[in-house]
């Protein structure tokens, strides 16, 4: 979170590095002229020490929240206690700088910036993606981690977040640069704040350069209201939505600076009733802010607060148990570590997540204790030696050496994603092929010298995979399999590319997460668009002797697939199916898709499993409280979970003479259990979804469904490997 990025900002090191603008000299000269320590040595004691005090609060308050959310919900506002916090500081820290030119000061600015930010963010965007790459399954590294990691070494990762995880969502608790988001946007800030600080030292009245900075703040805030209605993440993570809360920081800065306030020093006593009302709403924002409020109105609470407290205390002698509180030794000494400690904490309790589990006390603060010894390294022997070191001396040196960090972070971690499958220490990275349905290695070429040809394309939310044969003479097939649904499809993909490669039959893969055709449990309201949408396209694109096989997850999950605990009891699917309206929407659905020639085969549902096999095959995982449920289940606790669900796509085959039934059940469940491992590989890569392994598995009992629907047999030679 580098609203802690002006932390020590205002401490006496960079005080006489702004001198130095003003007056000329070397920083020995001016350290030796007044007494201090040089610039390659950290400053002894914070100008501001209240600052670092709400810096510890505020990190104390995010960490606690991300260990124990429930013991303190509304700690993730701590975050915007640090967006004002940086805001007012980063343009104190400029107080007694000297107009010298704009290009001077650019480069000023961003090699403090940078010299404040880079290091310790690089080291832990690298150690980190070095622990996931040996305990984390190949395919959560393969997606958002490694797009998250690698935006958030150029300060983007809010943006990538926006569209790949919920910041409360489960996805996003088990992604190790979650955290990353508040550090893009006030990244993003500082390209617009030489701008404000422009305005700042503009010749135009004070009352007008506040009033715009206030004009500003509100923009921002109505844009937050705008935003919403795109999607609560992209809301939660968009630096245009949160530039108000670092803006006000900023305004404040110069609204004392206008009433002659900023420079005090502990001339007055402390404004008791700002830092009380502040200390209140900080605290009342900590402990009832609710996820689906922010970043409007819910952030006003910690915003408000923050601002006042800073009224309260800034330039006055501290005089309050608050007061005292926030400039006491150990809150100085948190708050100084504060963007440490944020940047480390995070991805320790993730791992934990990943591999022992982050359920009991003890595991709690094991993480915690490990979370903290990391800050206090990084901050010891990274943060601070770089920052106040002769490495990043001069904004020439600081800049080019800063950014040359962010590439070469961001070849690291490329080229550790590549060696994922050589030093990772999962079964499942190493057997990759075993496990995702799109990580197979039997493309070919196989004997003939054929070979699988995959094309994609993007329409919308969907992602669309044409799957042919290529390289050999062997016969070919105008017929086309469609294989639509939801993530179910994707689950079909090492069988669908083995299928087109053995028998020649193009096939067509469509899937869209959440919004499978024919459904029967929750879907989201763009999902009827995306149903009407794929079933005339589908129309338009079929021809006889074509199949459409629509696959999908039709009952609900035992547990969410990254969650700690199971799902709650299921409801009575008949009746929840009926509130739904399936039945007329899958009617609605079928009438568009038949047509003379074109044969329609629904996957029937598949076992679910309380166990996602994906977080339990390896040995530092299985202890993990998420596997306590074991890899098997009860053939007939499963058939009666979807009996509902079979009772409606009967009726829809009585309904619609063209559509069949195809049920794996029998062939993945060959006795009184469903078992997720056979033969010591696994049939399912997490609670529900086909592995590749799977997918070979049905593979010969598909090929002979699809012969019966008039496409060709698999040749006698071929195996299901």
């Amino acid at each position: 979170m580098n609203a802690r990025s002006g932390a020590s900002a205002s401490g006496d090191g960079e005080a006489a590095t702004v001198m130095q603008e003003r007056v000329g000299g070397t920083l020995e000269q001016i350290a030796s002229a007044r007494g201090e320590r040089p610039r390659s040595e950290p400053p002894p004691r914070p100008l501001y020490p209240y600052i670092d005090g709400m810096r510890a609060i505020a990190v104390l308050a995010v960490v606690v929240f991300h260990a124990a959310p429930d013991f303190l919900r509304g700690g993730y506002s701590g975050v915007d206690v640090f967006f004002v916090i940086s805001g007012f500081i980063v343009s104190a820290s400029l107080h007694d700088y000297r107009w010298s030119g704009a290009r001077r000061f650019l480069a000023f600015f961003y090699a403090r910036r940078l010299r404040r930010i880079a290091p310790a963010l690089l080291a832990m965007l690298v150690t980190t993606f070095f622990f996931i790459v040996l305990f984390v399954p190949y395919g959560q590294i393969s997606g958002s981690f490694r797009e998250v990691s690698l935006a958030a070494c150029f300060g983007l990762s809010n943006l990538v977040l926006a569209y790949k995880a919920d910041y409360f969502s489960n996805a996003g608790e088990m992604n190790p640069f979650t955290h990353t988001w508040s550090l893009a946007v006030e990244e993003q800030f500082y390209l617009i704040f030489p701008l404000l600080f422009a305005l700042m030292r503009s010749r135009l009245r004070p009352h007008v350069i506040v009033t715009a900075l206030l004009g500003l703040a509100l923009v921002s805030f109505g844009s937050a209201f705008d935003f919403g209605k795109g999607g609560f993440a992209a809301n939660f993570y968009s630096s245009t939505a949160r530039f108000w809360e670092i803006g006000l920081g900023v305004a404040l800065y110069f609204f004392l600076v206008m009433r002659g306030e900023f420079d005090m020093r502990s001339r007055e006593p402390e404004r008791f009733a700002a830092t009380y009302a502040g200390a209140g709403l900080v605290g009342l924002g900590f402990v009832t802010s609710h996820s689906d409020a922010f970043p409007v109105p819910g952030a006003l609470l910690p915003v408000a607060g923050a601002l006042l407290i800073i009224v309260g205390l800034h330039g006055r002698a501290p005089n309050s148990p608050i007061g005292r509180a926030l400039s006491s030794a150990p809150m100085i000494t948190i708050g100084a570590a504060s963007y440490s400690l944020y940047l480390w904490h995070w991805p320790v309790l993730v791992i934990f997540r990943w591999t022992t589990g982050l359920t009991t006390l003890s595991s709690k603060l094991a993480a915690l204790a490990i979370g903290f010894s990391l800050a206090a390294f990084s901050y010891s022997y990274i943060e601070r030696p770089l920052r106040y070191g002769a490495l990043l001396s001069g904004p020439r040196r600081a800049i080019g050496l800063s950014l040359a960090g962010c590439v070469a972070t961001a070849a690291a971690i490329g080229a550790l994603y590549l060696a994922t499958p050589s030093i990772s220490l999962s079964v499942v990275s190493r057997h990759s092929a075993d496990w995702f349905p799109n990580y197979n290695d039997e493309k070919g070429p196989d004997a003939r010298g054929c070979f699988v040809s995959t094309t994609k394309k993007k329409s919308g939310g969907e992602t669309i995979n044409i799957v042919t044969r290529a390289g050999c003479d062997g016969p070919a097939t105008a017929q086309t399999l469609h294989i639509v649904g939801d993530s179910h499809s994707w689950a079909y993909m090492t069988m669908a590319e083995l299928y087109a490669l053995r028998t020649g039959v193009r096939v067509v893969r469509r899937d869209f997460n959440g919004c499978p055709l024919l459904a029967t449990i929750y879907f989201s309201l763009e999902c009827p668009i995306y149903w009407k949408e794929v079933a005339q396209a589908l129309a338009a694109e079929t021809k006889p002797g074509d199949v459409i096989f629509l696959p999908a997850l039709r009952t609900l999950r035992m547990r969410n697939q990254l969650g700690a605990d199971l799902e709650p009891s299921f409801p009575d699917i008949t009746a929840f199916m009926a509130q739904l309206h399936s039945l007329d929407l899958a009617r609605e659905t079928l009438r568009v898709l038949t047509k003379p020639g074109v044969a329609i085969v629904v996957e029937a549902p598949k076992p679910l499993f309380k166990t996602a096999s994906l977080r339990c095959a390896d040995w530092f995982d299985r202890g993990n409280p998420v596997c306590s449920y074991g890899d098997t289940v009860s053939r007939a606790e499963e058939e009666a979970h979807r009996r509902p669900v079979m009772a409606f796509l009967a009726d829809l085959q009585r309904e619609f003479p063209t559509v069949t039934l195809w049920d794996p059940m029998p062939l993945l469940c060959e006795s009184t259990e469903c078992r997720i491992y056979r033969d010591g590989r696994p049939l399912f890569f997490d609670g529900d979804h086909l592995s590749g392994y799977g997918g070979r598995v049905l593979l010969p009992a598909f090929a002979e469904e699809m012969a019966q629907r008039g496409l060709p047999p698999l040749p006698e030679a071929a195996d299901s490997r």
